[in-house]
């Protein structure tokens, strides 16, 4: 059930987190273009999440599992250093064509 009325943001990634004073902090933020039109991004923190220690397992725990979702929909793919990168452009049916498919096992 999708509630309605619940404020909703948007962030661009994860700046800094910790754990400090028995709880998680996470830094959101957002990147944009210095005033200089530098191609560099800066950023800024926008929000900070704070929680308590089960409450993060339990969302790393659910992130993961959607992580896989998008894995499998082609919509992210891991990248040599195992850290997930978006593919921008791609539909779900070109992803499911632009998949490897498995090679046939050998039978003995």
């Amino acid at each position: 059930m999708i509630e309605e009325n619940v404020p909703e943001i948007f962030v661009d990634g994860l700046g800094k987190n910790r754990f400090t004073r028995g709880v998680v902090r996470l830094d959101l933020i957002s990147s944009s273009l210095s005033d200089t039109d530098d191609p560099d991004m800066s950023s800024e923190v926008i929000h900070r999440l704070i929680m308590a220690p089960h409450g993060f397992a339990q969302m790393v725990y659910a992130l993961n599992r959607l992580l896989h979702q998008l894995v499998e929909a082609g919509i992210v793919q891991q990248a040599s250093g195992g850290s997930p990168q978006a593919i921008t452009g791609v539909t779900k049916k070109k992803a499911r064509t632009t998949r490897r498919k498995a090679s046939p096992k050998k039978r003995k």
